[in-house]
């Protein structure tokens, strides 16, 4: 999942591989029921909002290639991970990930 999240993100791809891991622990089935009866699916955790918004499925989101060009079509809007305000602040306030193979 690292690599291909790389491949796509190649702006930011150690913020996007630690925003992902950070949402999902890059688990691509990963669902997150939320207290107000929404979901938020795969990889990047696309909420159902913005799911509808993008014209997926919940089976689309779990879908780790769709997924991920999903979160890429939300960051390309403003360049940011402005989706993920959690895990980008936490990528932020961290030390630069070493590089993986």
């Amino acid at each position: 999942m690292r690599r291909r999240i790389r491949a796509v993100f190649i702006e930011a791809p150690d913020r996007a591989v630690a925003i992902a891991d950070c949402q999902s622990f890059l688990d691509p089935p990963h669902i997150l029921p939320n207290i107000n009866g929404t979901r938020n699916w795969g990889l990047f955790q696309i909420s159902d909002a913005r799911l509808k918004e993008l014209g997926g499925t919940p089976g689309k989101a779990l879908d780790p290639e769709w997924n991920i060009h999903a979160a890429k079509r939300l960051w390309s809007r403003d360049r940011d991970f402005g989706d993920w305000p959690h895990c980008d602040r936490a990528f932020r306030g961290s030390p630069s990930p070493s590089p993986s193979p």
